[in-house]
């Protein structure tokens, strides 16, 4: 089991743009060359904030209302060959 916390501060020029985003995440070995695992992750925009789970705007990544929250559940398979 793992757990990730990352905190983003204000910026100078925008009030309120702080950001917490949080991961908990959970791994299983099928074999020693298959892994599965499942993870949720929330990210908590303040009202100044536009923060998303994928990259800055301009490279495919959408950008959200300022304060908007964002959260992701995922499923994983790894298999090594």
């Amino acid at each position: 089991m793992n757990f990730t916390y990352a905190k983003a501060n204000a910026t100078d020029n925008v009030a309120s743009s702080d950001a917490k985003a949080w991961t908990l995440a959970y791994g299983y070995s099928l074999s020693k060359r298959t892994n599965v695992g499942v993870a949720y992750t929330k990210l908590d925009n303040n009202t100044g904030a536009s923060y998303n789970l994928f990259g800055a705007a301009g490279r495919g990544a959408v950008i959200g209302a300022a304060g908007n929250d964002v959260s992701q559940f995922s499923l994983n398979a790894n298999h090594s060959f």
